[in-house]
């Protein structure tokens, strides 16, 4: 699936439903069902729902049964994020350590950094990513209420992500 507003091409498991923000009409009856769809696997109110899509290129909301998501959004930056701004922006969320690791990946300079939200904010584990692309950085944000499971996503998501050709 190439990731809206970028020349990136990710990976999508079969069982998993991918809303692109751009393309999804919640006023029509099919587009609303949908949305309540994903609302009801991830556990998220719609109202919440609609406004992660108004902020985000793309929502990958994990198989029936399931609470993981992977949000994607193509930021305007010129480059990554320092360490030093990732753990500014993440420590209201953080509960305790934010690990970062920085990469070259199949697209650019990449970095991930993961973490467990306080349970104030979900108490789920997420690993965001950042990639360095063309067209500014794209953020890959995986959440999932098990460490072992966000990580299997996030490679799974990721472990084939290329430039368009």
């Amino acid at each position: 699936m190439t990731v809206p507003r970028s020349q990136v091409v990710l990976s999508v498991p079969n069982s998993w439903e991918a809303l692109d923000a751009a393309a999804l009409d919640p006023s029509d009856q099919a587009g609303s069902d949908r949305l309540a769809e994903v609302a009801r696997r991830t556990h998220v109110e719609m109202s919440d729902l609609r406004q992660q899509l108004r902020q985000l290129d793309l929502v990958l909301a994990g198989p029936a049964g399931s609470s993981s998501q992977v949000t994607l959004d193509m930021q305007g930056m010129d480059a990554l994020p320092t360490d030093g701004e990732i753990y500014q922006q993440l420590a209201p969320v953080a509960a305790g350590r934010v690990d970062i690791r920085r990469f070259h990946s199949a697209v650019g300079d990449a970095l991930t950094a993961s973490y467990d939200m306080s349970p104030e904010t979900g108490g789920a584990n997420v690993r965001l990513t950042a990639l360095h692309v063309d067209e500014g950085v794209l953020l890959v944000v995986v959440s999932s209420p098990e460490a072992t499971t966000s990580k299997s996503i996030e490679a799974d998501t990721l472990g084939h992500i290329h430039r368009k050709a």
